[in-house]
């Protein structure tokens, strides 16, 4: 269970496929509910709970089917598995800098203007909540004026005039890898 989380293990068929035997005589309700977990990343089961937690959005401004579902488009069904895929994962890293990681002050409620849910400790997060993060961190695009985005400029520790700046200093500088992630999911948002 340790390491069926890690992405390039759980893309295997045979990965799956032994969690979903794993869950049958499990006892434990933390390992069967990662199992359940890395289980919901599979294609189809993703997509699935993509369309569920789209269609409890108040609007989600998607066309529906008969049924009442969103048709997601594939543009953004790829751009949400970009995100988590890439974005969240990156939010989890530490840096080698302050030994922190985004989630360790957004990743708590109240403890900043910006909460997100945190993935467990697998590094997963069901779709529902990964949705919340995606469109609270798309509130933080300015899509008229992208690089003045809050998104960008804060990891930065950018403070012109009155912005307050980033509280948790400096995160990234522009050529680190993991703001050119973040940037490249910014700049997919137009």
């Amino acid at each position: 269970m340790t390491l069926a989380h890690r992405r390039a293990l759980r893309r295997q068929p045979g990965v799956y496929a032994a969690l979903e035997a794993f869950l049958k005589f499990e006892k434990d309700p933390n390992v069967a509910n990662t199992a359940r977990l890395v289980l919901s990343t599979r294609p189809a089961q993703f997509r699935e709970d993509l369309v569920a937690a789209v269609k409890a959005e108040p609007n989600h401004g998607f066309v529906v089917d008969g049924q009442g579902n969103p048709v997601l488009p594939e543009a953004f069904v790829t751009d949400f598995t970009y995100f988590r895929n890439h974005v969240i994962p990156e939010m989890t890293s530490v840096l080698r800098t302050d030994q922190c990681d985004c989630m360790s002050c957004h990743g708590k409620l109240g403890r900043t203007p910006m909460d997100l849910h945190a993935p467990d400790d697998s590094g997963i997060l069901p779709v529902d909540q990964l949705l919340v993060n995606y469109r609270t961190l798309q509130q933080r695009i300015d899509l008229g004026d992208i690089e003045r985005s809050k998104l960008l400029r804060e990891p930065l520790n950018f403070q012109p005039g009155k912005e307050d700046g980033h509280q948790g200093d400096r995160r990234y500088n522009p050529d680190d890898t993991g703001y050119k992630i973040l940037r490249r999911w910014i700049f997919n948002q137009q």
